[in-house]
């Protein structure tokens, strides 16, 4: 082997940088250089590996004058930094090996630590706070900022935020209200006059619209051509101004159960009539005459009447109004009696709503890029292929284009404002806002991604991708000597009894149509019963179509002092490339556009549901293999009841059930139901098993270069330069035998103490 890091090697210099000046190259090494407290770790939220360097460095000469200049130039908002570059010699397992070349590559890059200035005719003495980024985002991770300011935290001028536009086709919400026979009521329906009501009490409200009182208790209601009134009270629904402010349509469904038996010598018709109101009163429409009862007869009535809103003569037009009424047509004595023993009415409201054309929304990426100009005054300051998408536009914009557009690269954002069509010249207008804290938490939950900075041509970009990325199955570093003073311990945090998977927000409607939305939140147990720990994985950002098809159905133009719950939340949205006339350079994806193998079922008009990607099964699915890592054994348990992760609760629908097409080459997967049970085996393949190990190897110039050096390999769609840290490292374990596992920590100098995390070298 080469020389350890026991003393000063020349594969090492140091470059100070900032900028009031050009960089300076370190004629001398600072002070301190020896015991520079070097640790490579792996953040456990973030799961990428930083460097971190702890101790203070002394300087001199023009180094010292240097470091004076920035400060006295900038003072504390100085940007000045000490970056640490070693040697990567023809070692194999480098990207060199083979090539013959020698290069220089950063080993770590800090940020001075003004607090910690210290001068004296000595020399200079300061702190570098390495992975300067991440302590700058740590520093605003909670802030909330609007994304359409025009500067950034430092008060600069930066460009307006390049907003894009989108179709929103709009969720068929279908309501349901329920009325029956007033239970109190056991005399006979008997008034001594020509007509009369039934009784009724309410099962269901259903729509705004299904009403027993519509506001005008007073008006009369004309029911028959020779017009013998009634109370406006007597009314079951009234179409209302909302469906004329939007010129929308209603398709309305009536079922209805009516047991009527009749005593005396009269006739009496069950009728419906469709009436509408004038200003004054409601004035008969139409009537529908349902059944004739004579002297002495039973009726047993049903009905299903369509009122449809296409060119039907059922078709119910604003400000119409229907009742259900028993019409006296004749008289034999005046004692006459009508008893009703049953009346169920079910009506079933399906208003249609236009698509919205040419309404805000931001691309995911988009979004995060700007919350990184706003803290760092800088553009291309975030990076991910997992959201990456091939835009020409996207250079002009300052942001990175991908070579292909991934799975979730046209993953949007939309506000509540932003979906109700509000103008930005309204008072009651606000931009979208997010924090970079809940932004990646609600990421972390629906798409289970880790987060690290990466630093790519002296520039510190943070970098989002699937979790995965940061476990990569190869190996890649071998430890050349057997391992020494080895330790192991559980990993309990990988232990599981529970899963709650979803949303903060959603389901929580004023009606019942919140039973059907699928995209709240669910509870699994898992088979495991001797821990507490639970995985929990929430998002702020919302997915649920309903509550955002509320906010869209009351748009500015119609409603523009009414403040709604949901103005100032944030929804995914799953969109995709449309052509130019559609007026929208989006919309949302739809069942057959590389989602679904056949439309989903278990949910009202299946055909205008588009949440498929951010459901809690799929959220559950997606960290299946985190959950998998402390159920091993249980994948092969022959009792079915123990080796399943099952359904226990969930505050709406969860007969959701949709199969989803095949991705990178993969058949097409099962037809999932939200509510069915996992079975543990069936989760994707864990990466790693719940064992830490730490053990001590000597570290030198080329192992170090090894490790800190990168493998190239194909990752959505280009080439990628993957940091070896992400891949497997393999040793020779304490018996002799090979053993293989993720770095969590190193710390090179001296004897050299590596922390991993077991790998599970099972491939079923």
């Amino acid at each position: 082997m080469a020389d350890t890091f026991l003393e000063y090697s020349d594969s090492i210099r140091y470059v100070l940088q900032s900028e009031v000046s050009n960089s300076l190259l370190l004629t001398k090494e600072p002070d301190g250089f020896m015991n520079d407290d070097l640790e490579i770790s792996r953040d456990k939220k973030w799961h990428g590996v930083f460097n971190q360097i702890t101790n203070s460095l002394t300087f001199y000469g023009d180094a010292k004058d240097y470091i004076r200049l920035a400060f006295e130039i900038k003072g504390h908002n100085a940007n000045l930094y000490l970056i640490k570059y070693t040697l990567q010699k023809d070692v194999k397992g480098t990207a060199a090996y083979g090539t013959n070349d020698i290069k220089w590559g950063i080993e770590y890059m800090g940020l001075a630590d003004w607090d910690t200035l210290e001068e004296s005719n000595y020399g200079l003495k300061i702190k570098f706070q390495s992975d300067a980024l991440k302590k700058t985002l740590d520093s605003h991770n909670g802030d909330t900022f609007e994304l359409e300011r025009d500067d950034d935290i430092d008060g600069n001028a930066i460009d307006d935020l390049y907003i894009d536009k989108v179709s929103i086709q709009g969720r068929s919400i279908v309501t349901k209200g329920e009325q029956k026979l007033n239970d109190n009521n056991d005399s006979p329906i008997y008034k001594g006059v020509k007509n009369c009501v039934i009784p009724t009490q309410y099962i269901s409200e259903g729509a705004e619209r299904f009403v027993t009182i519509d506001g005008e208790t007073n008006a009369e209601v004309e029911i028959s051509n020779d017009y013998s009134g009634m109370s406006a009270s007597n009314l079951f629904y009234v179409n209302d101004t909302d469906t004329q402010a939007l010129d929308t349509d209603v398709h309305v469904e009536i079922d209805m159960s009516v047991k009527i038996i009749l005593a005396g010598g009269s006739t009496v018709k069950l009728k419906l009539s469709q009436v509408k109101w004038d200003g004054a009163k409601y004035v008969l429409v139409r009537e529908y005459e349902l059944a004739d009862l004579s002297d002495g007869s039973t009726k047993n009535v049903k009905a299903n009447i369509d009122f449809t809103y296409e060119n039907s003569e059922r078709q119910l037009e604003w400000n119409d109004g229907l009742v259900l009424w028993l019409d006296r047509v004749t008289f034999s004595f005046d004692q006459m009696e009508v008893f009703c023993f049953k009346e169920n009415i079910i009506v079933t409201e399906k208003p249609f709503f236009e698509p919205s054309i040419n309404l805000d929304f931001i691309f995911l990426n988009s979004a995060l890029g700007r919350l990184l100009q706003i803290i760092t005054g800088k553009k291309k300051k975030f990076y991910s292929k997992m959201f990456g998408r091939n835009d020409d536009d996207a250079e002009q914009r300052g942001e990175y284009t991908y070579a292909e557009t991934s799975r979730y690269g046209e993953i949007g954002l939309i506000s509540g404002l932003w979906a109700r069509a509000f103008d930005r010249d309204s008072e009651r207008y606000k931009s979208i806002k997010l924090s970079l804290g809940k932004t990646l938490d609600s990421l972390r939950a629906v798409f289970n991604i880790g987060v690290s900075i990466e630093t790519v041509g002296n520039e510190e970009r943070l970098r989002v991708e699937d979790l995965k990325y940061y476990y990569q199955n190869e190996t890649v570093v071998k430890l050349p000597l057997q391992v020494s003073n080895i330790k192991r311990k559980i990993d309990s945090k990988l232990y599981f009894s529970g899963v709650e998977v979803g949303y903060d927000k959603g389901g929580d409607y004023e009606n019942e149509i919140g039973l059907d939305e699928p995209n709240t939140r669910t509870e699994f147990v898992t088979p495991l019963r001797k821990t507490k720990n639970k995985l929990n994985k929430i998002s702020s950002i919302r997915s649920d179509e309903y509550g955002m098809e509320i906010l869209r159905r009351k748009p500015q133009a119609y409603y523009p002092e009414e403040d709604i719950n949901g103005d100032e939340d944030n929804w995914f949205l799953d969109v995709k490339r449309t052509p130019v006339s559609t007026g929208s350079t989006r919309t949302q994806r739809d069942w057959d556009d590389d989602r679904l193998v056949v439309p989903p079922t278990g949910i009202l008009e299946p055909l205008s549901y588009r949440a498929f990607l951010f459901t809690p099964k799929r959220m559950l699915l997606r960290h299946g293999w985190i959950l998998r890592a402390g159920m091993e054994q249980k994948t092969h348990v022959t009792d079915e009841s123990r080796s399943k992760i099952k359904y226990i609760s969930s505050k709406n629908n969860t007969n959701l059930a949709m199969q989803f097409e095949g991705v990178d080459g993969l058949p097409n997967e099962e037809l999932i139901v939200e509510s069915d049970d996992v079975r543990v085996g069936d989760l994707e393949r864990a990466r790693f098993l719940p064992e830490i190990i730490t053990f001590e190897h000597p570290i030198d110039d080329d192992l170090m270069a090894q490790i800190l050096d990168t493998t190239t390999k194909e990752y959505q769609g280009s080439n990628e330069e993957i940091p070896n840290v992400y891949f497997k490292f393999e040793w020779v374990n304490e018996e002799g035998n090979t053993e293989r596992g993720y770095l969590l920590s190193l710390k090179p100098n001296k004897a050299g103490v590596f922390t991993m995390q077991k790998a599970n070298e099972n491939l079923y």
